[in-house]
């Protein structure tokens, strides 16, 4: 059976995420790699977090790299960072699921 979740925010880009999880600290935050010309870097905004950046309660959360680069560097480079996961793309929806509810436990 597939999973459900309470609430899934989908934002268009960083500047729109920051008011969204400081309203809401969300367990998970998926996030691209690359989030656009002249944007930091899906790294970047993991960096910042982490660092709490963008508040307390949200510096412990989370956090999923998606990206169509599997380059091993990449993948080593989140993993070493403390990244939950990296979500190669394209994915599946199993895939999806499986690498939210292993980046929850």
């Amino acid at each position: 059976p597939a999973a459900s979740y309470q609430t899934v925010i989908t934002v268009a880009n960083v500047e729109s995420v920051l008011p969204e999880i400081q309203k809401i600290a969300p367990s998970l935050i998926i996030s691209d790699v690359n989030l656009g010309v002249g944007a930091m870097s899906g790294f970047s905004f993991y960096e910042k977090i982490s660092a709490g950046a963008y508040g307390e309660k949200i510096k412990s959360v989370s956090f999923v790299l998606m990206s169509s680069l599997e380059d091993e560097f990449f993948v080593r480079s989140a993993k070493q960072m403390g990244v939950k996961a990296y979500l190669a793309k394209p994915f599946t929806r199993e895939s999806l699921e499986t690498t939210v509810k292993n980046a929850l436990v």
